[in-house]
């Protein structure tokens, strides 16, 4: 995600920002996961890896849908708004598209 750079847009820092945390929390929650699954040599270590995987990915689900909020939300009705929307990738994470 850091290889996007920022939008070319008066709301790009801000945007850039918002992915920059959501990389750095989602890297969080990864090492998490790798952590309990290096400890799986008993059927606890394996109840934990899973117990901490589901929890990681719940968090890393949150951080996602709360960054997209947060882009959503940046100057209403702007370029970053209209490419959002207007871009296919895009498409599956949003309620209208």
């Amino acid at each position: 995600m850091k290889g996007l750079g920022k939008p070319p847009t008066d709301a790009g820092d801000q945007a850039k920002q918002s992915v920059d945390t959501l990389t750095s929390e989602v890297n969080d929650q990864v090492q998490k996961i790798q952590s309990a699954v290096n400890d799986t040599s008993s059927v606890s270590g394996i109840l934990n890896a899973v117990t901490v995987s589901s929890a990681a990915l719940s968090s890393m689900s949150s951080d996602v849908q709360s960054t997209l909020t947060d882009l959503k939300q940046l100057q209403p009705g702007s370029e970053l708004q209209t490419a959002f929307q207007q871009a296919d990738s895009c498409k599956g994470l949003t309620s209208t598209g």
